[in-house]
């Protein structure tokens, strides 16, 4: 040591080796080759959750989208299994006691058991109409219903051609930059 206290010897000892020069050493890969690796790991990770997060807003979408058709297909039935069973509804009965009040009044004026067996005959004819129309609005009901559910199928299925092409896309560039390429353009996806 000299005068003010300073060391006349400087430290001679190595600086540590970094991670990179390790790495190196340890796969005798470069550390270009290095850097292209931890990218396209650190990007498929990324991919990866990008790829989850895209296919749950899809799924999200076609559960939607299948509430929304529940309530339909639903009435639908009801309405078919209450017209088959004879069972009309509270509109419908409200109708069919009109005519048959109608008849009533109609078949008193004109009296006779002929007349009176023809009014039945009407009252039940129309009964049956009523039946009809409300089982064929059951059947709309419910084809609105299905149609709802197909386009949630649709939407599910073309949720998973959209997330299985970016993921394609996503991962071939990784492998692209990995192996010292570059990246590609994305593809446009087209649906079906």
């Amino acid at each position: 040591m000299t005068g003010a206290g300073v060391p006349t010897t400087f430290d001679t000892a190595r600086p540590e080796k970094g991670i990179m020069d390790t790495l190196t050493e340890k796969t005798g890969l470069n550390k270009e080759t290095l850097a292209r690796l931890g990218l396209a790991g650190a990007g498929s990770l990324y991919g990866a959750y990008q790829s989850k997060k895209a296919a749950e807003q899809g799924q999200a979408a076609k559960k939607e989208q299948q509430a929304l058709a529940a309530p339909y297909r639903q009435q639908g039935a009801e309405l078919q299994r209450a017209a088959q069973a004879g069972e009309l509804t509270p509109v419908g009965q409200q109708q069919l006691q009109a005519v048959q009040a109608q008849v009533a009044q109609q078949a008193s004026g004109r009296g006779g058991a002929v007349s009176a067996a023809q009014m039945q005959a009407q009252v039940e004819a129309f009964r049956n109409q009523l039946l009809q129309q409300q089982y064929d609005y059951g059947l709309k009901l419910s084809g609105i219903g299905d149609n709802i559910a197909l386009g949630a199928i649709k939407t599910g299925l073309e949720a998973d051609r959209y997330v299985q092409s970016l993921s394609n896309s996503f991962y071939s560039n990784m492998a692209n930059i990995a192996g010292g390429m570059p990246a590609q353009a994305p593809q446009q996806y087209r649906s079906a």
